[in-house]
């Protein structure tokens, strides 16, 4: 919350603060306008702003958990913004900090086309004593790519051809990559036909194969 009396924000004031989607602030439009907004705080400017918003009721000292405060995020050390579904994929005290992700499905199954997953992306910063992991944003804090992303990968296993997505920091985390891997699976048999091969008896051996095909596409 940010009162209405605010008339300078200073360098730094929002640094790193990816998780900042809503301010609510006390004063009109008119007076937002008028705040002078130092260098380094991209988040505040691009948070939504909520004009008119009235003073947030005392902690209660006896459950300082706060779930909607980015800087206090509760929980286990390390949780912080992370979806309830990504939990169990959180990465152990070993991974102290940078880029890590969850694919939205488990498994991706081979259609002879690029496969782009949808991704829950984290970062993790340490905070010296413990970790938090907090929510990055697509196109503010990073931008994706793909590798090995249409053939079957079968395994998370670089050795086995892994796929996986490509995370490429940017703002204030520009110089920070990470990845997320995926499993491409192979098409089911169910699907692939083959034709009928027809051949006259020579007393020699014969190589003839039939054709193969896979959704109506010969498969070469």
């Amino acid at each position: 919350y940010l009162p209405a009396s605010l008339q300078t924000v200073g360098e730094f004031a929002f640094y790193e603060c990816s998780g900042l989607k809503k301010v609510l602030y006390g004063g009109n439009e008119g007076q937002w306008k008028q705040i002078d907004i130092d260098i380094e705080n991209e988040c505040l400017k691009g948070a939504e702003i909520a004009y008119g918003s009235k003073a947030p009721e005392p902690e209660d000292p006896d459950n300082p958990d706060n779930p909607d405060d980015p800087d206090n995020p509760g929980g286990e050390d390390g949780e912080g913004e992370v979806l309830p579904e990504d939990v169990p994929y959180i990465p152990g005290p070993q991974f102290t900090e940078g880029f890590w992700g969850v694919t939205t499905e488990k498994e991706y199954i081979y259609t002879r086309k690029a496969i782009k997953p949808e991704v829950h992306v984290y970062y993790r910063e340490n905070l010296g004593d413990n970790s938090v992991d907090r929510m990055a944003e697509e196109g503010l804090d990073y931008k994706l790519s793909y590798k090995n992303n249409v053939n079957a990968s079968r395994t998370y296993e670089a050795a086995g051809g892994q796929s996986y997505a490509v995370v490429t920091g940017k703002n204030i985390y520009k110089g920070k990559t990470g990845r997320i891997s995926f499993v491409i699976s192979p098409a089911p048999l169910k699907n692939v036909l083959s034709g009928d091969v027809a051949v006259v008896s020579n007393g020699k051996e014969q190589k003839k194969l039939p054709a193969f095909s896979y959704n109506g596409k010969k498969l070469s």
